[in-house]
């Protein structure tokens, strides 16, 4: 059977970030860029009825957006069911994101630090953010901790 490649949904309002992110993953996957977040949504919508078995996704948005910022587009994703690995890339302050996602009770996968630089990092971040979801997804559910497991400050990485 062949495996199918993975699939990145880029999410980023600023054009230059989406080439930043198509250049970096090397055409190793199969990327889908996105300027705003409704329209990635109702894509992932779209496409989760058409992966095939194993067929991997891997969101990657960024923190700041004008019409749904980063963790509402995450918040999105769990109200509508579509639990995929996820990586969240910003330029502001890790507090501040961990803060707003702490309050949105969402959590994302790996954490990289704009600007993206490194195209081997940034290959790392999403294949961490692929082990780190089945991870989290396969942890016990746990009521104390409000949901699976961990907290996002345990997936936190700096990209680069």
């Amino acid at each position: 059977m062949i495996e199918e490649r993975t699939i990145v949904i880029g999410v980023d309002d600023e054009e230059a970030y989406i080439d930043t992110i198509q250049d970096a993953l090397q055409g190793k996957y199969d990327f889908r860029p996105f300027k705003e977040a409704s329209a990635a949504l109702k894509a992932v919508k779209e496409l989760k009825p058409t992966l095939r078995e194993g067929q991997k996704v891997v969101i990657v948005t960024d923190y700041k957006m004008p019409d749904m910022d980063g963790p509402q587009f995450l918040q999105a994703l769990r109200d509508n069911k579509l639990d995929f690995s996820t990586v969240m890339i910003s330029a502001t302050p890790e507090q501040e994101v961990m803060s707003r996602m702490h309050a949105l009770n969402v959590k994302a996968d790996i954490f990289v630090k704009k600007p993206i630089t490194n195209a081997h990092s940034f290959c790392g971040a999403i294949e961490n953010a692929l082990t780190k979801h089945v991870q989290r997804s396969s942890a016990p559910f746990s009521l104390s901790e409000g949901g699976r497991g961990a907290k996002v400050e345990d997936f936190m990485m700096r990209g680069g």
